[in-house]
């Protein structure tokens, strides 16, 4: 009896500390704060994506998502939360219902936008790559009528002539067909006939144009050997707007450009249009040559839903050129350009997907003609076609933004007096993906793009960069990269003879890319008086460059392009920049030292030396009388040819002589709705020895306006007077 009380106890007593022990290990956790809000931008109301939010004494942390918002779990309720982006100053805020958290922007890096090679866009400050971009407010208040003109001076930046008319563009000593020049992030017209002419793309519609220097071919692939050059065109305005802007000159200058646009509902639209002429074509000397542009474009935005947007654009130009070619004839160039493209965003599988398609067509004919017309059907027409699609996506886990995507383009060339055959085509695959990752205030960026291409081969070309920002007074960066430019159509292609100088040039399909790795490294710091120093120390090493191979046979010279030449660039680029009340300054300086290695020789056209110097001053109690004067100063540099014409190697024959010019413009607010400017370009009508196509002494005069029918009509957008802190 007393055993079984014995067992029956150690039962009772078992099942009893059962019992305790149960609830103990299924009592569910208590259920975690969750605290929520928005990051967004003090100056522009933008959202901030990326930003990282942690309470404050209670653990936790997470990032803002594409539309700056924040949802942070901690086990207890914290009483405030920090906030830290890249390029603002930190915040720290008590935890409240509806929490906005509004930064401010570090005066040492500008609170603007640039769009990468996967068509988003994202802060200038979050790029590892140095990057200058050039609002549409300075571009007018430069009277600047084409991107030439806007990219011209810019530190390290060096505008060059193209034959037999226009002008290209080098970034820190690389340029011609290695500089990328896209309108919208889509190739600009012309690329695979010639190089890209840069005094043929208008300014009318760009809302900026932005300049990203060294390689950046994991972004956007072939042809970002030296940089990138991004013409984006502005969207419409949130209501009916009539833009109207003319100016009228010396040599000829006319130009007009106008545009009407708005948005009703979840639909916007915009429609543009303009015409220029200059008697005084890029590129030449004489004064009697001759350019005229018209273009038209347009673009409607859908937002279908809050996750779904539709985007449709379409562009159209045509250019004449003409210039003496001799004997009482001039040449003229036409030029025909067409494209369009439609684009679907949506949010979707945790992220953001992005379709594009686009197609565009371009044409090229040269004639001849005594007079001011050319004899009709005298020419022979060159065309390109490319049609090409897209597929982006990119994601957010956690400190991490993961990009990827895929493009196919096809292209045909047709020039029958040029190339084998008279047409040529290729297929091409694009795969790339990349990861930026943010860490309080540093911020690594890995990416990678692979291409196959059914002409020339395969290439891969990957990039590394970081930021730091170990106080609000200074900012470091860095990348490695590898760029690449894939042969032309004409390189690989070529068939052509000239039986009056005795020589032909015959196209080499077994031509590789030429490819190069370049670093970048530098940094911005705020000085007294809201001064800011940025200073960048560069070197681009490129191989495979692609030149001429001279052999002689019973036919006479023969030029063959060939994987033969080693070129690099290196430089220490410097600028300074300052804003207090109304008053604006900036200057910038670049030493570069560009050499091909081949022939033991410097690049052609490239100075050591080039600066720039620019002044804005606004007197509000003068109807906002506005007064801009520019300088910018570009070093001797040497004069170096071919060799084409006698079949030797490259060879320096002469100096280009160091070029100051000194532009001014003064506009003021005639009416609220009205502005009137007058402006001279090369002040002092300086021409230098060895420049080719430096035109002379412009003086102009302008009137810009904007109207809208319905409620008050919008001012005219005016360049913003900085803070003290800027």
């Amino acid at each position: 009896m007393i055993r079984g009380l014995g067992v029956g106890a150690a039962v009772a007593g078992l099942a009893a500390l059962a019992a305790t022990a149960a609830p103990a290990q299924q009592a569910p956790r208590p259920p975690k704060v969750v605290v929520q809000g928005t990051v967004v931008d003090s100056a522009r109301g933008a959202p901030i994506a990326g930003a990282e939010v942690s309470a404050i004494g209670r653990g936790g942390v997470t990032w803002t998502d594409n539309q700056g918002r924040f949802r942070l779990g901690v086990d207890a309720a914290p009483d405030s939360v920090r906030v830290i982006a890249i390029g603002f100053h930190e915040v720290r805020l008590r935890v409240a219902p509806g929490l906005v958290a509004r930064l401010v922007p570090l005066p040492i890096v500008l609170p603007e936008l640039v769009t990468t090679g996967s068509r988003w866009t994202e802060r200038v400050a979050e790029e590892p790559a140095p990057v200058t971009t050039v609002p549409a407010t300075e571009i007018t208040a430069r009277g600047s009528t084409a991107v030439d003109q806007v990219v011209a001076g810019l530190p390290g930046i060096q505008v060059q002539p193209t034959q037999p008319a226009g002008t290209a563009v080098s970034i820190r000593g690389i340029g011609e067909q290695r500089v990328l020049v896209l309108v919208d992030g889509e190739p600009a017209p012309g690329v695979q006939l010639e190089n890209v002419d840069l005094s043929r793309l208008s300014t009318y519609d760009a809302e900026r144009v932005e300049v990203t220097k060294g390689p950046t071919s994991s972004e956007y692939g072939s042809d970002a050997l030296g940089g990138v050059i991004n013409i984006v065109t502005q969207a419409p305005p949130e209501r009916l707007r009539l833009d109207l802007n003319a100016t009228g000159g010396n040599l000829g200058r006319r130009s007009l450009d106008g545009a009407v646009g708005g948005t009703s509902g979840r639909v916007a639209a915009r429609l543009s249009g303009s015409v220029r002429q200059l008697d005084w074509a890029p590129g030449r000397t004489e004064e009697n040559s001759f350019e005229r542009i018209w273009n038209v474009g347009g673009t409607v935005r859908v937002q279908a839903s809050e996750k779904l947007s539709v985007r449709l654009d379409g562009k159209y130009f045509y250019e004449r050129q003409r210039w003496p070619v001799g004997g009482g004839f001039n040449g003229f160039q036409d030029n025909k350009g067409l494209n369009g493209w439609v684009e679907t965003a949506l949010d979707a599988a945790g992220g953001r997907m992005r379709l594009r398609a686009f197609g565009q067509r371009f044409d090229y004919e040269y004639r001849s003609a005594q007079g001011d017309q050319p004899f009709a059907n005298s020419g022979t027409t060159q065309s390109e076609d490319l049609a090409r699609g897209l597929f982006a996506y990119d994601r957010r886990l956690g400190p991490h933004t993961l990009n990827v995507g895929a493009q196919y383009g096809h292209r045909t060339v047709t020039a029958p007096d040029r190339l084998v055959g008279g047409t040529q085509r290729d297929d091409q695959w694009e795969v790339w993906g990349k990861d930026e990752a943010r860490y309080g205030r540093f911020l690594y960026s890995l990416g990678t793009r692979y291409t196959t291409n059914s002409r020339w081969g395969d290439n891969v070309a990957p990039s590394f960069g970081v930021v730091w920002e170990p106080s609000a007074a200074l900012r470091l960066r860095g990348t490695v990269a590898r760029g690449f430019r894939a042969p032309s159509f004409k390189e690989t292609g070529w068939r052509f003879g000239n039986a009056a100088f005795n020589y032909s040039i015959i196209g080499n399909p077994n031509l590789v890319a030429e490819a190069s790795w370049a670093f970048s490294g530098g940094g911005s710091w705020l000085l007294p008086a809201g001064v800011v120093l940025d200073v960048d120390v560069y070197r681009n090493s490129i191989r495979n460059l692609i030149d001429f191979f001279a052999t002689t046979d019973s036919t006479g010279t023969v030029f063959r392009p060939e994987n033969i030449a080693d070129a690099r660039t290196q430089g220490v680029e410097a600028a300074l920049r300052w804003g207090q009340g109304p008053w604006q300054a900036s200057a910038g300086y670049n030493y570069l030292d560009a050499k091909n290695l081949t022939d033991g020789i410097p690049l052609n056209r490239r100075a050591r030396h080039s600066a720039r110097l620019r002044l804005t001053r606004t007197w509000r109690a003068l109807a906002g009388l506005r007064l801009d004067v520019t300088g910018t100063f570009t070093g001797d540099s040497p004069v170096v040819e071919s060799g084409l014409d006698t079949g030797g190697p490259p060879r320096v024959t002469g100096t280009q002589a160091a070029f100051t010019s000194w532009d001014g413009r003064a506009a003021v607010q005639v009416t609220p709705l009205v502005e009137v400017s007058v402006a001279v370009d090369n002040v002092f009508d300086v021409r230098p020895a060895g420049w080719i196509g430096a035109i002379p002494r412009r003086v102009f005069a302008g009137v810009r306006t904007q109207w809208s029918p319905f409620g008050a009509s919008a001012p005219v957008p005016r360049t913003p007077e900085p803070t003290a802190a800027e």
